[in-house]
C-alpha cells in the first residue's frame, strides 16, 4: 500500500555570531515524503543549513571575490519537536527528539564530492538548481571542498567564488553576510533518527 505523503516545514533557533568569527548557525527547512524501503522508513528531506560567511576574502585579477575556508557543514545532533517533523502531533504527544549528522555521513566521499562546484545563489530558490535554471540563478560557485577544523572539531569547508558584481558589492558593504547551504538527505526513522545520504545542491547568500 502506498504510504501517505507528509509535507513539513521545520525551523530551528538561530544564534547570530560576531562578524569576525567563523561560526555556524543551523536552520532546517524540509519537504518530507515518507516511504517504505526494505522494511525501514526514510524521510527524503530538502535541507537548508545557515552558516556565517567566511571573513577570509580576496579578489582575483578579474575582480571575482573569493571567500576561503567557509564552513559549509558540521557534525552533531540537532534538537527538534516532533510537531516540527510530523503532521498530526497533539500537544500531549509532542516532545523533543534529536536528529544526528554523523561524521561518517558528513565526511563521506559522496557527500564531500556532492558539494564540489555547486552554484551560489541569492537566497534559496523555490526549486533545486539544475542545468535548466542555472543561468538565471547562479551568482558564483563552491570549490575546493575539504575537511577542516574549527574550535577543535572537524568541519566541512570550501572556498566560495562570487562572480556577480551586485553580490560582491553586497558582501563588501556588509549588506549580506550569511550563507545557507541547501542539500537533500534522508532521515531515518526510529528512536535515534539520523541524516543520511546527504547531497549538496547549492549554497545561498542570505540576508
Amino acid at each position: 500500500m502506498e504510504e501517505p505523503e507528509i509535507k513539513v516545514e521545520v525551523g530551528a533557533e538561530e544564534v547570530a555570531p560576531d562578524y569576525e568569527e567563523i561560526s555556524s548557525l543551523i536552520s532546517f527547512t524540509s519537504s518530507i515524503s515518507m516511504w517504505s524501503c526494505n522494511n525501514s522508513i526514510l524521510w527524503s528531506s530538502k535541507v537548508l543549513t545557515k552558516i556565517k560567511l567566511s571573513p577570509h576574502r580576496s579578489k582575483t585579477p578579474e575582480g571575482y571575490l573569493i571567500c576561503t575556508d567557509a564552513i559549509i557543514a558540521r557534525t552533531g545532533k540537532q534538537t527538534y519537536y516532533k510537531s516540527e517533523l510530523y503532521d498530526g502531533i497533539t500537544d500531549s504527544e509532542d516532545c523533543e527528539i534529536e536528529v544526528d549528522r554523523k561524521p561518517e555521513e558528513v565526511f563521506s566521499d559522496q557527500t564531500m564530492a556532492s558539494f564540489e562546484n555547486k552554484p551560489l545563489t541569492y537566497e534559496h530558490p523555490d526549486e533545486d538548481v539544475t542545468p535548466e535554471n542555472y543561468r538565471n540563478l547562479a551568482i558564483g560557485f563552491v570549490r575546493d571542498v575539504h575537511k577542516g577544523e574549527f574550535e577543535g572539531k572537524p568541519v566541512m569547508m570550501a572556498n566560495i567564488v562570487v562572480t556577480d558584481p551586485k553580490a560582491i558589492d553586497d558582501i563588501e558593504n556588509h549588506r549580506i553576510q550569511d550563507l545557507s547551504c541547501g542539500y537533500n538527505c534522508d532521515i531515518t526513522k526510529g528512536d535515534h533518527p539520523e541524516q543520511v545520504n546527504i547531497r549538496g545542491n547549492h549554497v545561498a547568500l542570505c540576508e
